[in-house]
């Protein structure tokens, strides 16, 4: 999706449910990452996860009140 968009990692943001999966690959990536606590993930396991998502959701629909603050940042 990055060389479709013609984006670098800095610029996109990985959402996803699963630490071990997603927010790891995003991680990996070298991308921001958010974990969504709608799904597999417990709010506990979001907090202990090394190194931390940059964004913890209740649900997918917080996400319009982070995204203008991480294009900042």
């Amino acid at each position: 999706a990055m060389q479709y968009l013609d984006l670098p990692p800095e610029r996109c943001l990985l959402v996803g449910d699963r630490l071990e999966t997603d927010i790891k690959m995003g991680q990996d990536a070298g991308m921001q990452t958010a974990i969504v606590l709608s799904g597999a993930t417990t709010r506990q396991a979001a907090e202990c996860w090394t190194p931390a998502p940059d964004v913890i959701l209740g649900d997918v629909g917080e996400l319009r009140n982070y995204l203008p603050l991480l294009s900042q940042g």
